[in-house]
């Protein structure tokens, strides 16, 4: 059985879950961009995400704590996949780190507590 690490969305996770006989989901990292993964951690603890799902919760520590490489190379997986769904969230800048606007973060109220600058996804940053 191989084991799998994924970065990016739940349609990606389900499609190795299908085929459970196949495959071992180790980790499962969502609702995060890349430019949030390699900017500075900001750290936060898990119990004070002001969020009612553990999953919603742990998405928001991983993306504020920057967890994702060092979860992979703990979890030594045969393969990583990474799906660029989240890249469509818009990043928010605090301070010399960023952190992804997803709808966790909004949800939780979290990003209202600091200052911040957004950058915005559009069209025309695509080439």
């Amino acid at each position: 059985m191989k084991k799998i690490s994924i970065l990016g969305s739940c349609v990606t996770r389900d499609a190795f879950d299908f085929n459970g006989s196949l495959y071992q989901i180790d980790n499962y990292i969502a609702r995060t961009s890349l430019i949030s993964l390699t900017s500075k951690p900001i750290q936060i603890l898990e119990e004070n995400i002001p969020l009612p799902s553990k999953f919603q919760r742990r998405c928001l520590y991983q993306d504020f704590n920057k967890t994702f490489f060092q979860e992979i190379h703990a979890k030594k997986s045969d393969w990583i996949v990474i799906d660029f769904i989240d890249e469509r969230f818009n990043i928010l800048q605090f301070e010399d780190s960023y952190i992804t606007k997803s709808n966790e973060l909004v949800d939780s109220g979290l990003h209202a507590e600091k200052k911040y600058t957004e950058i915005t996804r559009t069209e025309a940053l695509l080439p």
